[in-house]
C-alpha cells in the first residue's frame, strides 16, 4: 500500500496533479492525504478575533471536504482511500509533519507556469519542499499537465556517484508498473569516462536489470537544463526523474541563470528523490 500526501490550496493546478496521480496509480492500493495548510500569523500590532480565526478553519475545512468529494468520485473506490488533514501551521512545517505521521511514500504537488509558459516551472515551494523533505520523493506535476501511460523515462545521470537499490526504487517501481523504458541520458563534453564513472555506470545497469533500459550520451553544447529538455522532447519522454545530492544535476539546474529567467521548460512530471 502507498501513502501519498497531496498538499493542496485548492487552485487548478493543484487538481491537476491530484488527477494525474489518481491515475497513475489507478489500479494500486493507496491512501491519499488532503492536505491544507494555512498559516495565521499574530503580531503585536494584528491581532484577529477568535470569531475571525474560527470563520476562516470553517471556511478551509468545507474547501477541504468539498476536494475531498471531488476526489472521491475520479478515485478507484476498491483500491483507494482518501483522507483529509487541515493545519494551522506553515506549508513546510505542515508537509514534514504529514510525513513523518503518516509514513508518507510520495508528495504530489503541483505548480504554475510564469505568464504565457505552460511548461514546469520549480517555483520556490516547489523547490524549498524538495530541498527540506529528505525522507520520500516529491512528484511535481506541470500546469495543465494531461495524465497518459507511462512509456518512457529519463533519468539523467553524470555517473559521478555510486547509486542505491533504495534510491532508484520509485523509478523502476513505476518503470515496471507500466512496462516503461528507463532512459539514461549522460551529458558531458565528451564521452570519456574515468574509471570511476564507468564502475558507477556498470552497477547502474545492474540496478536497472529488472526493468528495460537504455544508455544515452548528449554533447554539452549547452546548458545541462536545456539537454534535458531537448531529450525529453526528441526520445517523446512521458517522466522526467533525477536522484537529489550534492552537486547532482538537480542541484545544477537550479544554479543555471536560464533556469531563473524562464523555468524548467518541460511539460511532463518530474520525480525527485532524495539521497
Amino acid at each position: 500500500m502507498k501513502n501519498i500526501l497531496l498538499p493542496t490550496d485548492f487552485s487548478k493546478n493543484s487538481w491537476t496533479a491530484i488527477n494525474y496521480v489518481l491515475k497513475l496509480y489507478k489500479n494500486e492500493v493507496c491512501v491519499f492525504y488532503l492536505l491544507n495548510a494555512s498559516e495565521l500569523k499574530l503580531t503585536s500590532t494584528l491581532s484577529m478575533s477568535k470569531k475571525l480565526v474560527q470563520t476562516i478553519h470553517k471556511k478551509d475545512k468545507d474547501q477541504l471536504q468539498e476536494f475531498k468529494e471531488k476526489i472521491k468520485a475520479s478515485l478507484n473506490p476498491t483500491k483507494h482511500q482518501v483522507k483529509t488533514i487541515l493545519s494551522s501551521e506553515s506549508l513546510f512545517s505542515a508537509i514534514e509533519l504529514a510525513v513523518q505521521a503518516n509514513t508518507i511514500d510520495l508528495i504530489v504537488m503541483g505548480t504554475k507556469g510564469a505568464t504565457g509558459i505552460k511548461e514546469l516551472v520549480l517555483g520556490s515551494n516547489a523547490v524549498k519542499i524538495i530541498n527540506t523533505i529528505n525522507t520520500c520523493p516529491v512528484l511535481v506535476i506541470p500546469e495543465n499537465c494531461t495524465y497518459k501511460s507511462i512509456k518512457s523515462i529519463a533519468f539523467p545521470t553524470d555517473y559521478s556517484r555510486t547509486y542505491t537499490s533504495k534510491e532508484l526504487k520509485p523509478i523502476v517501481k513505476i518503470a515496471n508498473l507500466f512496462g516503461a523504458k528507463i532512459q539514461v541520458l549522460y551529458v558531458a563534453e565528451n564521452s570519456k569516462l574515468s574509471q570511476k564513472q564507468k564502475d558507477n555506470k556498470a552497477l547502474l545497469k545492474q540496478h536497472l536489470q529488472t526493468s528495460k533500459s537504455s544508455f544515452h550520451w548528449a554533447l554539452s553544447y549547452v546548458k545541462v537544463a536545456l539537454e534535458i529538455s531537448s531529450f525529453v522532447e526528441d526520445y517523446e519522454i512521458d517522466m522526467l526523474t533525477m536522484v537529489k545530492y550534492k552537486h547532482s544535476y538537480f542541484e545544477k539546474i537550479l544554479r543555471e541563470p536560464i533556469i531563473k529567467k524562464i523555468g524548467f521548460h518541460i511539460k511532463i512530471p518530474f520525480l525527485v528523490i532524495p539521497q
